[in-house]
């Protein structure tokens, strides 16, 4: 019924699957020479008392042999087991229990079949050179889990167990193998300190990660992908219905994806916790992408999604958001180093977004088809720099909803800007449209510039009102100016190509006025009004171009006032040709030098 063994050496087979009992092992079990069917067998195993507090079964002196075979029905009590059976295969049924656990298991062989493991100690598969199959849990209570050899993962671990657990809760898991489902309804769930995968994982069900730390390789399962509590370097791609991440580390440029139904609101990929690295970040979801932290350092992200919510992103290379077919919600701000940043349908969260990119020799362009605040009341802001690049706000009036506020630098794009209530210039800036250009409020910065229009394009262009700071900044105009009247915001008008200055029953008041190379223009006041008269006030200087050897420039201007009066309190140099058409009175304060003509209507 029950066996009681010291250490035992043969030359052959020791087997004890006729002990309907417990076989106790008090000591070592040697077989010094193997043949075929020369193995280990016995049925319910007690490991013993033994000096060294582990039972060692060693087969063939530790030599590699195909017959180097191990089967145990199951395995208790208190000590350790080692199994030497390189080149074999080991086959256990149950190794201690949930309540009471042997100390520890060791196996070298070609392959091993696993029911139920508990150790408090370590539990060593690195040296099965094949497949470790796994038909039930394995638990370490206080140290680690490793499968195969470091720097190698043609080993495998083989999941057989419709919810197969790995657990070294205050340890760390280690599988330098293959992990693969026995069918593809298999899910497995690893709980350690650290979790590291050097393999690739497929033809899982599920995988869910828990404890501080994973270091994974290419995961592909049918079902759901859960490393919600850990923080996960990513090293090749993930793929399965949803994958819910919390803190990412890049180690490769890496791709996320979801192949959920578009219909469902739980199949997404979510980040919740911060991603960093140097790398590029791809995400694929067929409903939701949400990245609930910050990214930083990336080289670059893609997202392609029906929806995207986002938080501040950094990199350093192209953010290309326009894949995302519904909305992409961003609650931070996006900003990258001379490279393009893309959004389809933007939908500004709460609080400032800003949308930048560091200016540079090759600053990269900002694309965004529409843009939406969150509210139904227009009090959302919206900050766009582009440094030297080019600017492509929405194309349709319908497209612009709900934002009151635009911080803009670079060259603008826009047939809507007048949609803005507010445009602030927050450094360099130019506007083009294809129509007219129309400003509610227009601001500029100390020590910035602005240009509306485009050369050798006429167009009209209107400013409700314009404010700044007058410090040594500058408005160029290239087109027919129709706004207010008052431009002393600026510390300089400069006038372009095909450029004027109309205003009606207004004055006009400018506090330095240059006329670019070879520019005709004229400022003129329409419109008379017998209680009162208007007046056209240049409070600095006008100036032209000058000449050199080379280039005889010719810029002519005409200050034009119906029922009024016009005074220029500076200087005027570099005019080729100048009229003045005051109807009441002309008043030049300071030093006129006219290359050609000065003609006075009065």
């Amino acid at each position: 019924v029950n066996a009681d063994v010291m250490s035992v050496s043969t030359t052959g087979i020791q087997d004890y699957s006729g002990v309907t009992g417990f076989t106790t092992l008090n000591g070592d079990a040697t077989i010094t020479t193997i043949s075929d069917g020369n193995g280990f067998k016995a049925g319910n195993v007690v490991l013993g008392e033994d000096a060294n507090d582990v039972i060692t079964i060693t087969l063939n002196q530790g030599v590699t042999s195909a017959f180097n075979d191990v089967t145990i029905g199951t395995v208790t009590g208190s000590y350790g087991l080692n199994i030497d059976a390189l080149g074999g295969d080991v086959d256990l049924g149950a190794v201690g229990t949930s309540g009471t656990s042997i100390d520890s298991l060791t196996i070298k062989s070609n392959t091993t079949d696993l029911n139920n493991v508990f150790t408090t100690g370590v539990q060593d598969y690195s040296n099965v050179a094949g497949a470790s199959t796994l038909n039930g849990d394995l638990v370490s209570s206080g140290n680690n889990i490793v499968f195969g050899l470091a720097g190698e993962t043609s080993s495998a671990v083989s999941v057989d167990d419709e919810t197969g657990v790995i657990s070294a809760a205050s340890g760390i898991v280690t599988i330098n193998a293959t992990v693969k489902g026995k069918g593809t309804t298999e899910a497995l769930t690893i709980t350690s300190t650290d979790t590291q995968i050097k393999g690739e994982v497929s033809d899982l069900s599920e995988l869910t990660l828990v404890g501080v730390a994973a270091d994974i390789n290419k995961v592909t399962t049918s079902g759901a992908q859960d490393y919600s509590s850990t923080t996960t370097t990513l090293n090749a791609n993930l793929k399965g219905l949803s994958v819910d991440l919390n803190s990412v580390v890049l180690g490769a440029d890496v791709t996320i994806e979801s192949t959920g139904l578009a219909t469902s609101t739980s199949q997404d990929v979510i980040i919740s916790g911060t991603v960093t690295g140097s790398q590029k970040l791809n995400i694929i979801s067929a409903t939701t992408a949400s990245l609930q932290n910050s990214a930083s350092g990336l080289s670059g992200i893609d997202i392609n999604a029906v929806n995207a919510d986002v938080m501040s992103v950094s990199t350093t290379g192209i953010q290309d958001y326009s894949g995302v077919t519904g909305s992409a919600t961003l609650n931070g701000n996006l900003t990258t180093t001379n490279s393009d940043i893309s959004l389809n349908n933007l939908i500004i969260g709460t609080g400032l977004v800003k949308l930048e990119l560091d200016s540079g020799e090759d600053a990269g362009n900002i694309t965004i088809s529409t843009i939406s605040g969150n509210t139904t009341s227009a009090t959302e802001s919206l900050t766009v720099n582009s440094g030297t690049g080019l600017i492509t706000l929405p194309t349709s009036q319908e497209n612009i909803l709900n934002v009151d506020i635009l911080n803009v630098q670079g060259t603008v794009t826009s047939d809507f800007v007048n949609l803005f209530n507010t445009v602030n210039v927050d450094g360099s800036a130019s506007f083009t449209s294809s129509n007219d250009l129309a400003f509610t409020n227009l601001n500029i910065g100390a020590n910035e510039s602005i240009t509306l229009g485009q050369e050798n394009n006429a167009q009209d262009i209107s400013i409700t009102a314009l404010g700044g700071v007058n410090d040594s900044n500058t408005l160029t105009l290239h087109g027919q100016y129709i706004g207010a009247g008052n431009l002393s915001a600026v510390d300089k008008v400069q006038l372009g190509t095909n450029s004027s200055i109309i205003t009606s029953q207004q004055d006009i008041t400018i506090d330095n006025l240059e006329l670019l190379e070879g520019v005709t223009s004229s400022i003129i006041i329409n419109g008379t009004d017998e209680n009162a008269d208007y007046s056209i006030n240049i409070t600095g200087d006008i100036t032209g171009q000058p000449d050199n050897a080379e280039i005889t420039n010719s810029e002519n201007l005409t200050l034009q006032v119906e029922d009024g009066s016009i005074d220029v309190e500076g200087s005027i140099t570099d005019i080729e040709q100048l009229t003045l058409n005051g109807s009441t009175t002309v008043t030049l304060e300071n030093t006129v030098t006219i290359n050609d003509k000065l003609i006075v209507v009065a």
